[in-house]
């Protein structure tokens, strides 16, 4: 993480000290932080101990689902016309080049997550054991579909 943000604020820094590239500083911006409102979510209904409920997995495919699009579909237009204009400083091209990268190590990490995810679904609907909104599985329906490592609530 720390060489993500030292890129993010190298990146960022340069040609908004120099006053140019603030339109690629923004897209980059954008594609960045499109999923943040999602994976924010999932973080704090964790927390509330709502991990087993609908809302968790819905905040979880939202926030995977649109850190692919931010970053795969959106991203290497993004990254191409950065590194092709040529005002943009080098620093600037290397870490929107860099934090793509960094991006596909993620995005891999994430389909393994969503696999899971969908596993655990399909588990679920095939044992019968209904998923609620706000109302976490209990510790017998988590052992039905073989689910032994329960998380504990962090705050409330």
């Amino acid at each position: 993480m720390t060489f993500h943000h030292l890129a993010c604020i190298v990146g960022m820094a340069i040609p908004l000290g120099m006053g140019i590239s603030g339109n690629f500083i923004l897209q980059g911006m954008f594609i960045g932080e499109v999923s943040n409102t999602f994976m924010h979510a999932r973080v704090i209904l964790k927390h509330y101990g709502l991990r087993y409920t609908k809302a968790y997995e819905l905040m979880e495919i939202c926030f995977i689902l649109l850190y692919i699009f931010g970053r795969m579909i959106i991203g290497p237009f993004s990254v191409y016309n950065t590194c092709i204009c040529k005002q943009n400083p080098l620093a600037t091209k290397l870490a929107s080049v860099a934090l793509t990268l960094q991006s596909v190590f993620f995005i891999f990490q994430m389909l393994s997550i969503l696999r899971k995810r969908f596993k655990e679904i399909s588990m679920r609907k095939a044992r019968r054991v209904k998923s609620r909104w706000f109302d976490p599985l209990t510790k017998e329906e988590l052992l039905k579909v073989g689910i032994t490592k329960v998380e504990e609530k962090h705050i409330l």
